[in-house]
């Protein structure tokens, strides 16, 4: 697997191998710098990977391990690490079994393996050949430098070392000595739990105006967890369950009394959140700075006689007037925004790292809106002010984008219930949804959802449901709003792994394979784009299309003749890079969101359908009846 190791501003290539589902091992030095160093402050793994492509998915390193015999001493016979996942991804990409093999006679005239990633390389490269063997080490011979970390194989295709340094031709393998193994096996496998919970912060602080923050809770695929107990009545909880990965939301409206302070348990893990009293900001001076918490944080106070420290720095020339503190620890390392918005006048922001004014580091400054990369687990002091002195209430923005991936466009389903799916579209700030489902009856129902995306790795919109369309192939008429079903929530693992959040409901998702090869399958030279179509002039009726090789996949929103929602889905090899036909078929039966598992009993066939395209964004689509509409793709 691939690795990305981040050590302050450097990130270094590493490589690794899984061990388990939820565990890889690799070098010392690629999760601990050694003798007077830091452990890595982020970690990415990517079984499989091709520096673009992460076909097994990613995942991030939740606790890392190595021994003090390294921390302490750069020890070579301990330059080895263990990385415990956020996820399982060994469940899809598989995994070896280390193993130690008790002195070198049994090496002798042995061929081995090795495979890892070079920094000339985006792929993954292997040799192999025979290897002298030490006490604590393997040498071969190599003509690559390989990143820290690439695994030797033996013939019994278990992992016994890997690779630490490169010197002379030389490759030096640490070898599984009987401690390192005696704690794999009898410490790290007996401890670890699979659905172990990681909160991103453990207290937010708020202004006594009114707030809101988004904190991110991992873990174990599969897994569920829940904000449990009733929270106090001024703290409004929203998506507070799910499972896998996901971003419960804490709101509080404007305090017009005392401070207040209250104690939420996720999974057994505390998350403090407070709320300042009504009246001038408590959190004037550094020394009184309010704590924020989560990768999304939304709060406001009054700086009205506030006042201010002495020394206080002047971020974009701002010299004079009240201002606020603000202490953010920083998640992840990613990009992160702060802004600044003032009720009757024009705010300046600053942020810095430092304790206390006079011996601050500036890191970003400006009027209203700051970006910066925030480095994981390092906390920010943020300061805002009047740019003229102003003083009055003063809302502060804090955003830091989940590095992950995004969600790939195309067919999503649950494999373990087949018979209803998701179809969605990113363009990299919004997302256009469809859920092709069931009524509480087994009746088709389709909804779609269109918002922005809050971070790469989350979607959070309300689920919209119409009627009283144009049925497929029948006479244009305007469908009517029902209205909205609650929030649907997509939280995404990797690019092809989701859970769709509904309610209570949490249905996991993965990307629909139809075509051999799948996803990765190469398109025929002229194929239509994945994605959402439509024709403008009759809203109301949607095309999903994505293409897997030369195989297409069409699923209509339209609506039944009493007007209900209804969809049909068509799939089939195209007959020539322009040209689709297939049959519509509409699955009755199943179940409604909340409901158990129930397979579709019935089909019912709506007809034929024709797809040809002029371009990859234009079509003539040929419906049920012989009704021809013009289809072009939506830009949502």
């Amino acid at each position: 697997m691939r690795i990305l190791a981040q050590f302050g501003g450097t990130t270094r290539l590493c490589t690794g191998v899984m061990v388990t589902p939820r565990i890889a091992v690799t070098a010392g030095r690629c999760v601990h710098q050694g003798t007077g160093g830091d452990f890595a402050l982020d970690y990415w793994v990517q079984p499989g990977s091709d520096g673009t492509t992460h076909p097994f998915g990613q995942a991030f390193g939740s606790l890392l391990i190595t021994f003090t015999e390294w921390t302490e001493r750069s020890d070579p016979d301990f330059d080895i690490g263990f990385v415990v996942l956020d996820r399982a991804l060994g469940e899809r990409a598989g995994y070896a079994s280390p193993t130690r093999t008790d002195g070198c006679g049994s090496y002798s005239g042995a061929t081995f393996s090795w495979v890892g990633y070079a920094g000339t390389s985006s792929g993954q490269v292997g040799e192999g050949g025979g290897a002298a063997c030490s006490d604590g080490a393997l040498t071969a011979s190599t003509s690559t430098t390989f990143a820290a970390g690439s695994p030797i194989f033996a013939a019994d295709g278990r992992v016994h070392a890997v690779s630490s340094t490169r010197a002379d031709g030389q490759i030096r393998f640490t070898r599984f000595n009987t401690r390192v193994l005696g704690y794999f096996t009898d410490s790290l496998l007996n401890s670890l739990d699979p659905c172990d919970l990681h909160v991103e912060a453990d207290r937010v602080e708020f202004g006594a105006g009114s707030g809101e923050a988004m904190v991110a809770v991992t873990t174990g695929q599969g897994c569920s967890w829940t904000v449990e107990g009733t929270p106090p009545s001024w703290i409004e909880v929203q998506s507070g369950n799910g499972a896998s990965f996901g971003r419960p939301v804490f709101r509080v409206p404007a305090n017009t009394g005392a401070a207040r302070s209250a104690t939420l348990t996720l999974e057994g893990k505390p998350l403090a959140i407070s709320q300042a009293a009504a009246g001038p900001a408590g959190n004037a001076r550094v020394a009184t700075a309010s704590i924020l918490g989560g990768s999304i944080v939304n709060t406001s106070v009054d700086t009205v006689g506030a006042g201010r420290d002495a020394e206080t720095p002047a971020p974009a020339g701002a010299t004079g007037g009240a201002g606020a503190w603000w202490r953010w620890t920083a998640p992840t390392t990613t990009l992160a925004t702060a802004t600044v918005t003032g009720d009757r006048f024009s705010p300046a922001v600053g942020v810095y790292t430092g304790t206390r004014p006079g011996a601050l580091t500036l890191v970003a400054e400006g009027r209203e809106t700051v970006s910066f990369t925030g480095v994981a687990g390092t906390p920010y002091l943020i300061f805002a002010t009047g740019i003229a002195g102003g003083e009055g209430s003063l809302r502060l923005s804090i955003e830091q984008l989940f590095p992950g991936a995004e969600a790939q466009t195309g067919w999503w389903w649950n494999p373990a219930e087949p018979g209803r799916g998701v179809f969605l579209e990113t363009d990299g700030i919004n997302a256009f949804l469809g859920w092709f489902a069931y009524d509480s009856a087994g009746t088709w129902l389709w909804q779609v959802s269109r918002g922005a995306i809050l971070t790469r790795r989350y979607y959070q919109g309300p689920l919209a449901t119409f009627r009283d369309g144009q049925p497929l192939g029948g006479a244009y008429r305007v469908p009517s709003f029902i209205g909205h079903s609650g929030l649907v929530a997509l939280s995404l693992s990797t690019t092809s792994r989701a859970t769709l959040t509904a309610g209570s409901t949490n249905v996991p998702l993965e990307r629909f394979t139809f075509a051999t090869g799948g996803t990765q399958a190469d398109r025929a030279p002229f194929a239509p784009d994945t994605g959402w179509w439509w024709t403008p002039s009759e809203p109301g009726t949607g095309y999903a299309i994505e293409v897997q090789g030369n195989q297409l996949m069409v699923g209509v929103f339209h609506f039944d003749v009493d007007g209900a929602p209804r969809w049909s889905i068509a799939m089939g090899p195209m007959s020539d890079p322009r040209v689709f036909e297939g049959t519509l078929v509409s699955y009755l039966g199943g179940q409604a969101l909340g409901q158990s598992y129930r397979a579709p009993t019935s089909t019912a066939e709506t007809g034929r359908i024709a797809l040809l395209f002029d371009d990859a964004t234009h079509a003539i689509a040929l419906l049920p009846g012989g009704r021809q509409v013009t289809i072009e793709r939506f830009r949502f």
